[in-house]
């Protein structure tokens, strides 16, 4: 149960608002963490008469549960560690890939081009600096996937 609540139980409250657009921050978290409790209250209900019924064997239902986790989160959950707040939001709003390769993808050209460097981003595009680099650059924005430098 240690490794439940260091683990998987935090994701509503820690990953749920990271991975949200602000407009919709503040109720997908209540969503989450609202969820979280339900469930919690029901794990808590039925864990008595389970182990009074199945003694030790109630223990392999919460393992099962617990593995069959693992397997969810590394396939359908991005890692957004180190990524700006534009970047997690491209990884939910590009309909060409899943997030979870877009994530994968972005991590990879980091050790490639060192930390350093960010993707540039906001919806689909970043604007230059200056009028003088918009010019240099010919239409003044970079598409997204290019890397810029941070200032």
């Amino acid at each position: 149960m240690l490794i439940f609540g260091a683990s998987v139980n935090c994701i509503p409250w820690v990953y749920v608002p990271e991975i949200l657009p602000l407009h919709a921050r503040a109720k997908g978290t209540a969503v989450g963490v609202s969820s979280n409790w339900i469930c919690n209250f029901f794990v808590v209900t039925i864990t008595p008469i389970i182990i009074n019924r199945l003694q030790w064997k109630a223990y392999l239902i919460f393992m099962c549960t617990n593995l069959a986790v693992v397997p969810l989160v590394y396939f359908c959950y991005p890692e957004t560690a180190n990524l700006t707040l534009e970047e997690i939001d491209y990884l939910f709003t590009n309909p060409d890939k899943s997030a979870v390769k877009i994530s994968k993808e972005i991590r990879k050209e980091r050790r490639t081009h060192g930390q350093g460097r960010r993707l540039a981003g906001d919806a689909r595009l970043r604007r230059a600096s200056s009028p003088a680099d918009s010019q240099e650059k010919g239409s003044g924005v970079q598409p997204l996937g290019e890397y810029v430098e941070d200032a």
